[in-house]
This record gives structure tokens, C-alpha cells and sequence, in this order.
């Protein structure tokens, strides 16, 4: 559908059953451009900003742009906010791009991502954005597999 959502069923009858999933991930918008050339932005989903300090991210603009999250440096905080999250009205996107040139590529409302690739960790572990959402819906399609075949099975005995 409009959203990117998919529907499907299965046989007919008067049983149903809903199989739900969702590949979302948690991001970010933009808000503004400024004019020195830093993205602000905002929230879409859970973001802290505890974790987002210097991390790379991706601008969905009219074309992919690459860059880091910004804020102000230990040595300019006060000694009181040292210790606290920065707020997001005090970090800023570096894309490494002018205002001008931006402001070709990115409007207000451009979505942003974490860069968080897959990579393994110690033993069978793995760490990367958005693996409940992805797990789930590996899960949910796996179930879909079992039913088709289990249909697919008994649909083979009824007509022996």
C-alpha cells in the first residue's frame, strides 16, 4: 500500500489469523538548514541523544549525503551540562556541504539514518540497526513458508 505495507492472504474461509511485522527503524528528520551549512533536525521515533554524539549518518535527500553528528565540545560546556544528554536544539548534522549546495539536495522533512551496518561480535552474536524489526519479519515470513507448505501437503493427501 501507500505506506509500504503488504497484505496478503492465504486460502478463505471464516478463520483468520494476522501475521504482523514491521521493518521500520528509528531516524531522524530534518528541520532546517543553516547558514553555515549544518543540518538541525529532529526526532522520528525513539532517538537519544545520548548515543548520537559523533556518529555517522546518512541524508536521504534527492541523492544520499554522508555525515556526523556534531555538539559542543567538553571544553565549551558548562561544568552543570557536562554531564547531561545534549538536547537536539544543540547538535547539528556536518555534511561537509555549503548552504547552497544543501539546500540543492536536502529539504526539510529528509529523513536521516544511523549508520549501524551488520557486523559480528564474539561467537555467533551480531550487532546492527534495527534487528528486532528485522529478526521479525524473517520470523514472520519463515511462518508463512510453514503454512504454504503444510497447505501445500494437505492439499497433495486430499487428493490421493
Amino acid at each position: 500500500d501507500a505506506l509500504g505495507s503488504i497484505i496478503g492472504t492465504v486460502g478463505s474461509g471464516k478463520t483468520h489469523i494476522m501475521l504482523d511485522a514491521h521493518l521500520d527503524r528509528i531516524g531522524l528528520i530534518v528541520t532546517a538548514i543553516d547558514e553555515s551549512g549544518f543540518l538541525r533536525v529532529d526526532k522520528c521515533g525513539g532517538s537519544d541523544t545520548r548515543v548520537l554524539c559523533a556518529a555517522e549518518v546518512t541524508v536521504w535527500g534527492k541523492e544520499p549525503i554522508y555525515g556526523v553528528i556534531t555538539s559542543t565540545p567538553p571544553h565549551l560546556t558548562k561544568s552543570e551540562d557536562a554531564s547531561k544528554a545534549p538536547s537536539f536544539d544543540t547538535i547539528y548534522f556536518d555534511t561537509g556541504l555549503s548552504y547552497d549546495k544543501l539546500q540543492k539536495i536536502v529539504t526539510v522533512g529528509d529523513r536521516i539514518t544511523i549508520d549501524a551496518p551488520v557486523r559480528s561480535l564474539a561467537g555467533s552474536r551480531i550487532t546492527g540497526a534495527a534487528l528486532d524489526d528485522r529478526i521479525g519479519m524473517a520470523a514472520l515470513l519463515r511462518v508463512l513458508d510453514i503454512i504454504k507448505e503444510k497447505r501445500r501437503r494437505s492439499n497433495e493427501s486430499n487428493r490421493a
